[in-house]
């Protein structure tokens, strides 16, 4: 059981991480920046820091060090607990020829997608336990252009079918589960209307989605420290609460989140905060023109 985190990440990711120990009733420190160079720097900086704070256990956060394979055996070598994928996981996503080999047992294709009809960016934000249960927490479409220039992205994804649900979920179990994954990661796909599931990547660590954040049944960073240190999912489907929007302001890169009980609501209150002269400056970007039809047929 883990006691005490080093919390390897900054600023609003690491402050999460943070809280999210001490409301699992684990203490928590922030980790100075490690700005050594190289793998073995990075992991001495590490190893050394947890030991002057009597941690346990440290959580690399959801960036590149996450992912890197050779800190993590090392800080396991010393016998710390790693709050990240397990080295063998962490270098099986990295060989994209044994993920596809993961997907195309699943029964789909690694190409991108180029069936009839609309051609969409769907990603799968997912929780993986060491029993090898895999749960779609979220889907998110975030699919340039055809949404409507304000669009950044929304959750759960529109217009998939059951068949299409099913397809998705099927791939990130195998993907998942044959890399002996464990925490989160995000598998991502192109969705024809009329046509197949294709399958691109996956990632290790969170979808960083505003959207997905606001319709997921669960805290995925509180579930991530759970599954790591042991405690099996509890459930194997997740149902969405709502749906979100968001939109980029004034052609800007800041957004706004948009929620509501079912879609048709949130377009309404999209078009609504994109009129309000304190958002969207009483009309959007003459670039990114709102086109709320557009959404409707975009399936």
């Amino acid at each position: 059981m883990l006691r005490k985190v080093l919390v390897a990440d900054r600023g609003v990711t690491g402050a999460r991480i943070v809280r999210t120990c001490e409301d699992l009733g684990l203490s928590a420190v922030a980790a100075a920046a490690c700005e050594a160079t190289g793998s073995a720097a990075t992991a001495d900086a590490l190893v050394a820091a947890a030991d002057e704070a009597g941690a346990d256990a440290v959580h690399p956060g959801h960036g590149p060090l996450a992912c890197d394979a050779s800190v993590a055996a090392a800080v396991l070598d010393h016998g710390l607990a790693w709050i990240g994928p397990q080295p063998s996981a962490a270098r099986r996503l990295l060989d994209s020829a044994a993920v596809r080999a993961s997907a195309a047992r699943a029964g789909v294709r690694t190409a991108v997608g180029a069936g009839p009809g609309p051609v969409r960016r769907v990603d799968a934000e997912c929780l993986a336990d060491a029993a090898g249960t895999v749960v779609v927490v979220s889907t998110r479409d975030r699919t340039p252009g055809h949404l409507g220039g304000p669009i950044v992205e929304e959750a759960p994804a529109p217009f998939l079918s059951g068949e299409h649900e099913a397809v998705l979920r099927g791939v990130c179990t195998a993907v998942l589960r044959d890399a002996g994954y464990v925490g989160i990661a995000t598998c991502s796909f192109t969705v024809s209307g009329a046509g197949p599931v294709s399958f691109v990547d996956v990632a290790a660590g969170p979808a960083r989605s505003r959207a997905v954040e606001q319709v997921a049944d669960v805290d995925v960073v509180f579930e991530h420290i759970r599954v790591v240190d042991g405690h099996p999912l509890t459930y194997d489907r997740l149902p969405a609460h709502g749906h979100a929007l968001a939109l980029r302001v004034c052609g800007g890169a800041d957004t706004i989140l948009v929620f509501g009980a079912d879609r048709d609501v949130v377009l309404r209150r999209a078009a609504d905060a994109l009129e309000d002269p304190r958002v969207g400056g009483g009309a959007p970007p003459a670039a990114a023109p709102w086109q709320p039809d557009r959404l409707a047929e975009a399936g």
